[in-house]
């Protein structure tokens, strides 16, 4: 499903279950690991994040990196020369962007602990913003994995994926059809109608009736264990249906705010949902094609 995955390593130490998960995701699917570590803006230098000289420290720094990875890589599927780092400065969702266009990434994976302590010190505040304007700009689907309790490798054998009727959320489940067929995982496919009242049982058929005919076979390539229907608010009902359903993974559309287009919603149902859920999500904003 694979062949070429971005794993964004910053110097705030919020990835290490990304890590765990990108590098099972790589052995798994025969793909090629790129790390890139990218260091914040210009006067959040290797001299202020690390206290040590930057020039100097740099190269060191990223051999390390590379003979971590490496090591991890050949532990886990005797491929540690599928595995190429890189660094660079500049602010992470512009240079992981970059980057991931310039490699032609199928898949961005990056940690995010925005409970984390480290998210909220001096020169490395906005973390929520920054992975919202990634998973909002990205060409590729983008995973967020968070912090919690660590899970034995990456296989995704129940999805949910969530829609909202719109064209971003089609993109999204369609992937999600793909990727579940590529995994040989089970789909279960999910929308909300927003309210604090619940719907009398004939209603709720009748929108996920609606639900099945919209998502017929042209739409999801790959079988679909259930088409379900809930009434809440959005955010939490799509944790509370991932966690009763057993998903270990979330697949969302990220849509792009009208209002202010370059400022993302940190208050949005995707920052929400990975920040709450007891499983990564991913998020996909435009149409993206998988072999």
């Amino acid at each position: 499903m694979f062949s070429k995955i971005l794993l964004l390593v910053t110097p705030s130490g919020m990835c290490g279950q990304a890590a765990d998960t990108a590098v099972a995701l790589t052995a798994g699917s025969d793909a090629r690991l790129y790390v890139l570590c990218v260091l914040h803006a210009a006067e959040h230098c290797w001299d202020a994040l690390f206290d040590t000289p930057p020039p100097q420290e740099a190269e060191a720094r990223k051999a390390a990196v590379d003979a971590y990875f490496r090591a991890r890589l050949a532990a886990a599927s005797g491929g540690g020369e599928r595995c190429a780092v890189e660094t660079t400065c500049g602010f992470t969702d512009v240079e992981a962007q970059r980057f991931a266009w310039r490699i032609g990434a199928d898949l961005i994976v990056a940690g995010w602990d925005p409970d984390s302590p480290e998210a909220t010190r001096p020169g490395r505040a906005g973390q929520t913003e920054c992975v919202a304007r990634l998973a909002q700009n990205a060409r590729c689907p983008v995973l967020l994995v968070t912090g919690g309790p660590a899970r034995p490798g990456a296989r995704f054998s129940r999805i949910l994926a969530a829609t909202d009727f719109s064209r971003e959320s089609d993109h999204a489940i369609r992937y999600a059809g793909l990727l579940a067929r590529g995994l040989g995982a089970e789909l279960d496919v999910l929308h909300v109608v927003e309210g604090d009242r619940p719907l009398p049982p004939e209603a709720l058929e009748e929108i996920r009736r609606s639900l099945a005919a919209h998502y017929g076979a042209d739409k999801i390539k790959g079988p679909v264990a259930s088409f379900d229907v809930a009434v809440g608010q959005p955010g939490r009902t799509i944790v509370d249906h991932a966690r009763a359903r057993g998903a270990d993974l979330i697949i969302l559309a990220h849509r792009r705010q009208e209002a202010d287009p370059q400022h993302p919603d940190p208050g949005s149902v995707l920052t929400y949902v990975a920040r709450n859920a007891c499983c990564p999500t991913l998020s996909l904003n435009r149409e993206f094609v998988t072999a």
